[in-house]
């Protein structure tokens, strides 16, 4: 059985046919690897300067070295019909995914970021797709896609033959501007064809319908922007502005690059992924401590001077049995002896200081006489106020915490209880 070859390469089998080209998959023996030869018809060679431009616009397109454009390998003739030879992409076209049905938003977002930068970067080099459609969009093994067919629909200006008619290109993807035959067309004609594959993809159909093409020639040119969340409510508000304005009659209101297009398609996805986000959120529930609080002191003592802050009860205590008159007066002099003791005398500034005790109760003055046995006589007695004498007086408040104020002179002695130290 004969292999049939084009140039140099095997036809292995037809991977699909179009108007304007066949392709097939086939094999380089030289570089021992498979690849996508696309054959352009016959009809396309009565034009003189036809091999000319083929040749130009094939190198133009080679020398773009985009990663989202299929690169081109070769390209060449073979018994008088020209031939393209390009990479071989193994995961199908974007038409197919799309006869599945719409596609998420979030992929939509990423399959529009990279082809836009495609058409920039051929725009950037005066390139005009011109034929830009979900079968020119393919798909390599790692799912990323690819950008096709850049060499050929250039080419095809210098050919008048599609479908009987003067226009070039797929009507169902044509800006106005092409489906009238302008001659001045610029990138933004791949724009508009950008938003409709946009359109199909969100909804799974394209945005006009007609019997016949130039019916969808038509379409494009007079036919209203249709109303995608009519097609489809599910979507968010503002794709509707999106489609609106990338499918805007006038050129001059759409888009001015495919990438401002890509880039709000993008925030889309991101508004929709906020509001999905703050659809499903839930309050925070508090976990435990990630270390334990330190032990509340069962009772707060506050610092002279300073105001206590609010806290926790302190745990209850039994209470104490308050001292009787002689048992203070004990104590006091006990004090008394080990401050002398020890030298900790400690003289103020000649200020009264007011003792707060924890609850009301009489006053007592403790007279001190000095003999070789030193006695302790209590009196009973109110005190409006406090007494100065030449001889030494203790002042004290009884109860609980008490505290013993000795006034002599001009000076203040403060003393601490001693059974304050023994608790």
């Amino acid at each position: 059985m004969t292999t049939q070859k084009i140039g140099r390469y095997e036809i292995a089998r037809e991977l699909g046919r179009g108007g304007m080209a066949i392709v097939y998959l086939a094999r380089d023996p030289l570089m021992r690897r498979e690849v996508a030869l696309k054959v352009l018809p016959r009809e396309f060679l009565h034009d003189p300067t036809f091999r000319a431009r083929f040749e130009r616009e094939a190198q133009a397109v080679a020398a773009l070295e985009h990663p989202a454009i299929v690169p081109v390998y070769d390209f060449g003739e073979a018994d008088g019909q020209p031939f393209i030879v390009m990479r071989c992409m193994t995961g199908g076209t974007l038409h197919r995914r799309i006869a599945q049905g719409p596609l998420p938003l979030p992929e939509i977002a990423r399959l529009i970021q990279r082809i836009a930068r495609a058409l920039d970067r051929a725009h950037s080099r005066g390139i005009i797709h011109r034929d830009l459609k979900p079968g020119n969009i393919l798909f390599d093994e790692d799912d990323e896609p690819y950008l096709s067919d850049f060499g050929i629909a250039k080419m095809t200006e210098a050919s008048t033959a599609f479908t009987g008619t003067g226009l070039i290109g797929t009507p169902a993807y044509m800006s106005p501007e092409q489906a009238r035959a302008a001659k001045d067309l610029d990138r933004r004609t791949d724009v508009y064809s950008l938003g409709v594959i946009l359109f199909e993809m969100l909804t799974g159909q394209q945005p006009y319908h007609a019997d016949t093409p130039m019916g969808l020639a038509i379409a494009h040119i007079n036919d209203p922007v249709p109303r995608i969340l009519e097609v489809k409510p599910d979507l968010p508000p503002p794709c509707e502005a999106v489609i609106q304005r990338a499918l805007a009659k006038d050129r001059m209101a759409r888009y001015a690059t495919a990438g401002e297009l890509a880039d709000d398609v993008s925030q889309l996805a991101a508004w929709l992924a906020l509001n999905r986000a703050e659809a499903v959120s839930t309050p925070t529930v508090a976990g435990p401590l990630p270390v334990p609080l330190p032990p509340v002191p069962l009772v707060a003592e506050t610092p002279a001077g300073e105001t206590a802050s609010p806290g926790p009860p302190p745990t209850a205590v039994r209470p104490r049995r308050a001292p009787s008159w002689m048992a203070l007066g004990a104590v006091g002099l006990v004090a008394l002896l080990l401050v002398l003791a020890l030298g900790g005398v400690i003289v103020l500034p000649a200020l009264l200081i007011p003792v707060a005790s924890p609850s009301p109760a009489p006053t007592a003055e403790i007279a001190l006489v000095p003999s070789d046995t030193p006695s302790l006589t209590a009196t009973r007695t109110p005190r409006p106020s406090p007494t100065f004498t030449l001889t030494p007086a203790f002042t004290s408040v009884p109860g609980p915490g008490s505290t013993l104020v000795s006034e002599v002179d001009n000076a203040v002695m403060v003393f601490v209880p001693a059974g304050e130290f023994l608790m």
